[in-house]
């Protein structure tokens, strides 16, 4: 994943897409896109954009804008600019459309995104009081005696002794 802390960083910019290929996440279908493009030839004159001083040079203008696809109604073609990054967030409830124009770019990547999480096994191993987690991309059953491929007590343990295994427990939604 790209490094990307805009809460430390004075000029925080997402210099690649977010890839979650094999992996039990993705995106919400409740994100929406801020598209950054950087070293574009020319600066968009009526669109409004969000200016990213911070990556932009004498020559060539690098910024931020919501629907891509818009910009190239106005004749702005996508192929003009050297990198074209999509950077998701959630759009809090306290905020509508006209707010997020009001904001700055940091601001927005700072509400964050959602992602979905789902796996055919999890009713299974949280019917048998498990709590369902992933060690890399296996699917786990995480037990109070030990971690099972699909639930509590189902005979395929994987780990005598769950101290061992690292790895992040998620709750299904």
């Amino acid at each position: 994943m790209p490094n990307m802390a805009a809460s430390e960083d004075n000029c925080p910019v997402p210099l690649s897409n977010y890839s979650f290929d094999q992996t039990p996440f993705t995106y919400s279908s409740k994100n929406w896109n801020l598209s950054f493009f950087y070293n574009y030839i020319r600066e968009p004159l009526d669109y409004p954009i969000y200016e990213v001083d911070c990556a932009k040079n004498a020559s060539h203008y690098s910024f931020a804008v919501f629907h891509k696809e818009a910009l190239e109604h106005k004749n702005y073609s996508l192929n003009e600019c050297q990198l074209m990054v999509n950077a998701p967030f959630s759009m809090n409830a306290s905020v509508n459309f006209t707010g997020l124009l009001r904001m700055n770019y940091i601001e927005i990547l700072k509400m964050g995104f959602l992602l979905n999480w789902t796996t055919p096994d999890c009713e299974y191993c949280e019917k048998s009081g498990g709590r369902c987690g992933f060690d890399g991309y296996q699917f786990l059953c995480f037990c109070k005696d030990k971690s099972y491929l699909r639930s509590c007590g189902s005979g395929n343990n994987i780990f005598s002794n769950i101290d061992h295994v690292f790895c992040c427990l998620f709750r299904s939604v």
